[in-house]
């Protein structure tokens, strides 16, 4: 979570992981082309990282925080949208 983004979930009392994420791109590719794929979309200009692995279906879906594995969260709507009422 970007520090700005940080900023802004703390004054409004808001979850950074409930929010959209417009604009961002997820792709899942093999581990062994991870390296190319980063190199390639840095070459023009796109910041990317690794932010995770496939897993077996029944490990279900987790995050690390702080070096522990916590399960991921789930939000019935945006973040945002719950902020204004939508």
């Amino acid at each position: 979570v970007l520090p700005e983004c940080r900023a802004v979930c703390d004054a409004l009392g808001l979850d950074p992981m409930g929010l959209i994420a417009s604009g961002a791109l997820l792709a899942a590719v093999a581990s062994d082309d991870d390296a190319t794929l980063l190199a390639a979309l840095e070459a023009q200009g796109v910041a990317a990282r690794v932010i995770g692995t496939a897993t077996e279906p029944g490990e279900g879906l987790k995050m690390r925080v702080g070096g522990e594995l916590v399960p991921l969260p789930t939000f019935e709507r945006d973040e945002l949208a719950r902020y204004f009422g939508d």
